[in-house]
């Protein structure tokens, strides 16, 4: 079995409508991949192999966290956002599709982190955290071959100048191939991530979150979060389609979708980000149905 199938079948499949068994899925897989970083320790383990160095106690940890600043701007929802006692944000997302304007949405994410981050009236701007925006992918969204790609600010004329805002963007491949100029603990992580349950490993760290994993799936109350999250999602195709072929044309499907997206009791942040549509979209179906 080809790795695009393994993918398919226990990272995605159960997002797009194929039954999988909780057991079954790997990291890439959403559901299973906010469970096991549902934990603050796990999270922290992630992030050391990830960032290559020690991070302090996690003193605020939340998962599918919020950030809306007005209702008529685009707010957004994060896999896992948490702040270590250093003052320090960090927000991870696992993408399993490549819509290529991930570069842009990381500005996005992390202007409306820093707004939120700054009290009103507040004006010395040393206070504003430093954050680190993090986008685990299963491809090579650059194209270069790497395993992680980091950027920050840096002055063109004299790119050993650091702008020093404290913001940092990671995104991690995968599939990466330049194992030779990667640190090998890093590498084994991200084939953890896209290849949970084959993964086999004498490296403590990574040991600790498949300990997780396994935790995660031998939990009853896990098992029905998922079989619920996926009868919701069932439910949700079937009158979207119904929606979509009553209405015969691209709005009637998104019109079916939100108003399923909003029987399962999701907010207008998630529907607009779900169903690809502006939250002023949402609002405008949802108040004329």
């Amino acid at each position: 079995m080809g790795e695009n199938t393994r993918e398919n079948r226990s990272g995605r499949a159960a997002e797009s409508g194929n039954y999988v068994p909780l057991k079954e899925l790997n990291l890439t897989n959403h559901f299973l991949f906010g469970e096991v970083m549902n934990d603050p320790e796990t999270c922290r383990t992630a992030l050391e192999i990830i960032l290559g160095r020690k991070i302090s106690k996690v003193i605020q940890h939340s998962r599918e966290h919020e950030l809306e600043v007005h209702p008529i701007y685009k707010g957004i929802r994060l896999d896992v956002c948490f702040e270590d006692e250093e003052d320090t944000v960090y927000s991870v997302e696992i993408q399993n599709v490549n819509r290529y304007h991930l570069p842009r949405r990381s500005r996005h994410y992390q202007s409306m982190v820093d707004v939120k981050m700054m009290k009103k009236g507040e004006v010395d701007y040393r206070k504003l955290p430093d954050g680190i925006v993090i986008f685990i992918c299963t491809f090579d969204l650059f194209g270069y071959g790497r395993y992680c790609y980091t950027f920050e600010n840096r002055c063109l004329e004299e790119p050993e100048l650091a702008l020093g805002d404290g913001t940092k963007k990671i995104f991690l491949n995968t599939r990466g191939c330049n194992d030779n100029e990667t640190n090998q603990e890093l590498i084994e992580f991200l084939r953890c991530i896209e290849h949970t349950n084959e993964m086999r490993t004498a490296n403590e760290k990574i040991e600790k979150i498949l300990e997780r994993v396994r935790k995660v799936k031998q939990d009853a109350q896990t098992e029905g979060r998922y079989m619920t999250t996926r009868e919701w999602m069932n439910e949700l195709r079937v009158d979207a389609k119904e929606e979509g072929l009553a209405e015969g044309r691209e709005e009637g499907r998104q019109e079916g979708k939100v108003l399923a997206y909003a029987e399962m009791g999701l907010s207008v942040i998630q529907i607009a980000d779900k169903v690809g549509i502006s939250e002023a979209n949402v609002r405008d179906i949802l108040d004329n149905n």
